[in-house]
């Protein structure tokens, strides 16, 4: 019936004409689906010893085919990619082997080239320069994720990725933000163990919504540095 009230990417529209809702269906983005709130990134060290950090994935990380890894290359085709997946990464996580100790790299110049037999995540803190960029050097220098610790206390404060300027579904590694005192804490960590081993996965997911607006997964925090 044309009283009827229809639902459209959000946008909710009624009594309009068929033809009128057929031009306001057309101009409707699809319906994407973000990372969760927060992910479980674990870790087990060459010891034994194992810990759980929560980290907040990044907005891009749903556009990476693959099941989160890396994307192959601009020249492979669709049906070798599979797009929309859980992101998710297991490997070895590691510090920027140049950077001395007790500096921290902010991952805005070249990194030191990952080890090409096997699928490391790197390690830097937030600062100087956009996530997207971070992401750009991780994924030049052969690391297949990056972690980026926020330089501000506590998990509220920690923030929502984003590749602005540039388009999320751009970015070729995926991401994961973790708050100060558990970036602290892995960073110590890796000082005597270089052999930690991470595994992350996104689950469940949650809606595309707009800067510092709140729902029942909480208030967006969005930056893009």
């Amino acid at each position: 019936p044309m009283s009827l009230i229809t639902s459209l990417g959000g946008r909710r529209l009624g009594g309009l004409p068929p033809l009128a809702l057929l031009l306001a269906a057309a101009s409707v983005e699809p319906l994407l689906t973000f990372g969760s709130t927060v992910a479980d990134l674990r870790l087990l060290g060459a010891q034994g010893a194992s810990r759980t950090f929560q980290g907040k994935p990044a907005i891009w990380n749903v556009y990476l085919p693959n099941f989160g890894k890396p994307k192959l290359s601009s020249l492979a085709p669709l049906d070798r990619e599979s797009w929309n997946v859980q992101p998710s990464f297991y490997g070895r996580v590691v510090m920027d082997p140049a950077v001395s100790a007790g500096n921290r790299s902010l991952g805005c110049e070249p990194l030191t080239p990952a080890p090409p037999q096997e699928a490391v995540a790197v390690l830097v803190e937030r600062g100087l320069c956009r996530f997207r960029e971070k992401a750009l050097r991780a994924f030049q220098a052969g690391y297949k994720a990056v972690l980026v610790a926020n330089t501000m206390p506590g998990y509220a404060t920690v923030p929502d990725m984003v590749a602005e300027p540039d388009l999320d579904k751009d970015v070729e590694v995926p991401g994961w933000a973790l708050s100060k005192e558990d970036g602290e804490e892995l960073r110590a960590w890796l000082e005597f163990d270089h052999s930690i081993r991470l595994e992350v996965e996104d689950v469940p997911r949650w809606p595309k919504f707009g800067y510092h607006q709140e729902d029942q997964f909480g208030t967006r925090v969005v930056y893009s540095m």
